[in-house]
């Protein structure tokens, strides 16, 4: 395989290093730097994750494939070459693909055959979306609006990376395989409970619904790894960032901190500045605030999630603030009434 580190973002090499990369998370012979490399190659340039995303979803689409041309049906060709051409054979009677990917599919789908498989799966949702996911443990994830996670699990661990977003968890009683969820610099280590990890900018922040689990922050500081821990239990919350310390477990309202699961979001004397991040997160109408003097005003209310216009009304009844729609209604400008 390629050395990663040589790897640059050049379009014509897209679709082989989806390729390589998806072939080497199925291998069974994963190490921490390829998946940290992997985690840094994702985020690195949306056209990366778009194409993981679209050979996840073909190899998906080939679970009929496999089943009527295995590894099997190989060893009784004539050649290696034959083999590839009755894949690639299917391929075409079963998806619409670019030639590039079909290559790479066949690629992978010759390699994978090799090794052992490890399952490895990317979620994502859009604005305004979430969605419910099983995996194969018996354990959930509710993914919130503008989200991205990495599942990869393995015989002896079950690891998810948050990339962005939130998503709740319910995790399968499992002690001899840990439970890990890992955002930013943090990680967060179960056996079996439900909670909640939200990452926004660079602030990741911890809920506990049942259960306990440990929040792990890990950074070097003059050469020394220097790590935190703190223990929650339910209705308890953490945060932390990149740069600052792990907060102490602060009792929290489960009713507002979970309340997004119900297709509300319930704000509690939050600052203006909060509340409008986070209803950006679920709406195609994004918000701007200008004035600095709106972004600290408290807001408490209940709405619905991606109901901008609820919460536009009750600013301009509730305080001494314009919105302006701009780029065709697409964005709204928030400034007081006396700022022009």
């Amino acid at each position: 395989m390629k050395n990663r580190d040589n790897m640059e973002p050049h379009v014509e090499d897209i679709t082989q290093f989806a390729a390589d990369w998806y072939t080497r998370m199925h291998s069974g012979d994963l190490t921490h730097r390829d998946y940290e490399q992997f985690v840094h190659w994702l985020a690195s340039d949306p056209a990366n994750r778009e194409e993981y995303a679209a050979l996840e979803m073909v190899w998906s689409s080939l679970e009929t494939v496999k089943d009527s041309v295995c590894v099997n049906d190989a060893e009784d060709k004539s050649s290696w070459s034959e083999w590839t051409h009755a894949i690639i054979e299917r391929i075409k009677e079963s998806l619409i693909i670019t030639v590039p990917m079909a290559t790479a599919v066949v690629a992978v789908i010759v390699t994978l055959f090799l090794f052992s498989a490890n399952d490895v799966q990317i979620y994502t949702t859009a604005r305004g979306e979430q969605i419910a996911v099983e995996l194969n443990d018996d354990s959930s994830i509710n993914l919130n609006s503008d989200t991205e996670l990495i599942v990869k699990f393995t015989d002896d661990y079950r690891t998810v990376e948050l990339v962005r977003g939130q998503a709740f968890f319910t995790v399968a009683h499992d002690p001899l395989r840990p439970f890990v969820v890992k955002a930013g610099n943090g990680e967060v280590r179960a056996i079996g409970t439900a909670f909640d990890v939200e990452k926004m900018e660079e602030l990741i922040t911890v809920t506990v619904l049942e259960g306990r689990v440990e929040v792990l922050q890990m950074f070097n500081s003059a050469e020394i790894q220097i790590n935190r821990r703190e223990e929650i239990k339910a209705n308890e919350q953490v945060s932390f960032a990149e740069v600052g310390t792990l907060s102490k477990a602060q009792f929290v309202d489960p009713n507002e901190a979970f309340s997004w699961r119900t297709g509300m979001i319930d704000f509690d004397n939050q600052p203006l500045s909060e509340v409008i991040e986070k209803m950006n997160r679920y709406s195609a109408k994004q918000i701007i605030l200008v004035d600095a003097e709106v972004k600290s005003l408290r807001i408490s209310g209940v709405f619905k999630i991606g109901d901008s216009d609820a919460l536009i009304r009750a600013l301009e009844k509730r305080f001494h603030i314009n919105a302006t729609d701009i780029n065709d209604s697409k964005t709204l400008i928030l400034k007081t009434k006396d700022s022009g």
